[in-house]
């Protein structure tokens, strides 16, 4: 999280949705703090949402992702751990059976993330420059974040229908934030797995 004390706004960012990228932009600003907390297992948490008494008024921006892209590379982070740990990678279908039974950080979806915060705006990481733009005033220089990879639904092909549902209704409340338009809907499903299965 990044508070900025002049401008008065907190930008919180969802887990694998280019937070080090954004917090490394804002921290650079006058007036910003960069905020780690500590979770409920007294780890720090670059994540947070918990705003303390003193900023409950500023205003309070989540940075999210394309869901599906966020899915990609929550998979690609827990199978870097699992590898270096000396297991074999999980396949993407193995990963969304499984994930809810994982951490917060890979089972939680960004509205469940961000349900505490209450944000009055949304800042999404396929338009990340113009819109940090928009609520600082500053043109920023940004690290390369490719939050968004070319021809992601081919991942998907792969999948069950019923797997795409379901996964589909889990990630509802997350298109809302502007990625409806993208969703592979149980119609998009059927023409991707070439039928329904049951």
């Amino acid at each position: 999280m990044i508070v900025n004390e002049e401008q008065k706004w907190i930008v919180a960012t969802a887990p694998r949705a280019a937070a080090l990228t954004v917090h490394r932009a804002l921290a650079t600003l006058p007036g910003s703090r960069w905020i780690v907390g500590v979770n409920v297992d007294s780890w720090a948490d670059h994540w947070t949402t918990r705003v303390p008494n003193n900023w409950k008024t500023y205003r309070r921006f989540i940075v999210v992702r394309n869901p599906y892209t966020r899915l990609l590379s929550l998979a690609d982070h827990y199978n870097r751990q699992r590898v270096a740990d000396g297991h074999k990678p999980w396949e993407l279908d193995q990963f969304i059976g499984e994930r809810k039974r994982l951490n917060w950080f890979y089972s939680r979806t960004q509205k469940e993330w961000a349900a505490g915060l209450s944000p009055c705006g949304v800042i999404q990481t396929e338009r990340l420059k113009a819109q940090l733009q928009e609520l600082t005033g500053r043109r920023l220089k940004l690290e390369a974040a490719s939050s968004e990879r070319r021809g992601w639904q081919e991942y998907f092909r792969g999948l069950r229908y019923r797997v795409l549902v379901d996964l589909y209704e889990e990630l509802v409340p997350d298109l809302t934030f502007g990625y409806i338009d993208q969703a592979i809907t149980p119609q998009q499903a059927a023409i991707f797995t070439g039928g329904v299965d049951f």
